[in-house]
């Protein structure tokens, strides 16, 4: 639940949104620091002269004048039969808060430089809301917006002046998102009800924002690899890759370089055991490569093959020219024989028709 601190007449205004004790506590600690600062160096400032009228010409005698900075109450009049509220101040910015009944309430941001006279004129018939207050945390306000938001659209933007205080006016009613932004600082977004005619006090502190870490270049390869294998090394900035970079490789065969592609790789086959060392810059990367013995191809199957017949030898030669010398000598006598039988077998044959 937002802390709030809200009053008529002699009361300050104060609407807070935050959500822990902590940064309440720091805002109000830097006001008060900022009320002394202001309380010691008023001996010999300068001079804010506000003069309150009603309408044109008419004098709001009697009205309640209350300064503001940093959400403390710096001094509080009533305006004179001039309809003046006199004070002594120290140059900066105030906010001047003007009660009067029935009128609601009104705040005007004032910047003092020297002796300063301004007049103000209050409005019975204001409908619209409005937001003020003092931003903490930058030290250049040059750049500081204040956005307010209806449902997701710009209602209306303002810049802050350079002390960091705002004045955001004439709102609609309602739910409203009040963006603050500051270079260097995270946006810091409040949601507030600002109602109609009257002012609600928001002071936010702003944080600054982290610096992104710079993106670190590395370079990776593996520990260990075979012999005959290819070794894959990699350059990265960061979560890029570095493409088109050269990188030194010392090789047990001798030096070579080798291009990163457009994945930030580099490639290179292995065909020697040793170590391996890739440097790029002041950066290296080693990878250890083991020997290891060619695989053998496997032997192609020819299939069956005829066995030749091997050559008789020299004993078995002779034998076998015998064999066959016997084998002629006997078909030989079995053709004599043969002749012979036939020819005893015709002469009986023709001894025997003599006979008859």
């Amino acid at each position: 639940m937002p802390a709030s601190r809200a009053g008529r007449g002699n009361e300050v205004l104060f609407y807070s949104l935050q959500g822990k004790s902590g940064p309440v506590i720091f805002v109000r600690a830097a006001s008060l620091l900022v009320f002394l600062s202001l309380l010691a160096s008023t001996l010999g400032a300068s001079s804010l002269a506000v003069q309150v009228t009603v309408s044109e010409g008419t004098l709001a005698v009697g009205t309640n004048v209350t300064l503001v900075s940093g959400g403390v109450v710096f001094a509080e009049k009533k305006a004179g039969l001039d309809g003046y509220a006199r004070f002594s101040v120290s140059d900066g910015s105030y906010f001047v808060q003007l009660r009067r009944y029935p009128y609601p309430l009104h705040v005007s941001l004032v910047e003092v430089k020297g002796d300063t006279s301004i007049t103000l004129t209050m409005r019975q018939l204001i409908s619209y809301a409005n937001a003020y207050g003092q931003i903490f945390g930058p030290s250049d306000f040059s750049n500081v917006t204040v956005t307010a938001y209806s449902n997701g659209l710009i209602a209306k933007r303002i810049s802050a002046n350079g002390q960091g205080f705002y004045a955001i006016s004439y709102l609609p009613e309602g739910n409203y998102e009040l963006e603050f932004s500051a270079p260097g600082y995270s946006k810091l977004r409040k949601e507030a009800f600002l109602p109609a005619a009257d002012f609600i006090d928001i002071s936010p502190t702003l944080q600054k924002t982290e610096a992104a870490p710079t993106p670190e270049i590395s370079i990776a390869a593996p520990a260990r690899a075979e012999q005959f294998s290819v070794i894959e090394v990699s350059l990265m900035n960061g979560a890029s890759f570095l493409s088109g970079q050269s990188i030194a490789v010392a090789t047990p065969s001798g030096n070579l370089t080798v291009t990163t592609g457009s994945d930030g790789k580099a490639r290179i086959n292995v065909a020697v055991a040793g170590t391996y060392k890739f440097t790029y810059g002041n950066l290296a990367a080693i990878t250890a490569v083991a020997g290891k013995p060619p695989t053998k191809q496997p032997e192609p199957n020819p299939g069956p093959v005829e066995q030749p017949i091997a050559p008789p030898e020299k004993g078995q030669q002779h034998g076998q020219g015998m064999d066959a010398a016997v084998v002629v000598m006997l078909l030989f006598f079995a053709a004599i024989g043969l002749v012979a039988i036939s020819i005893v077998a015709l002469r009986y044959m023709r001894k025997g028709r003599h006979r008859k």
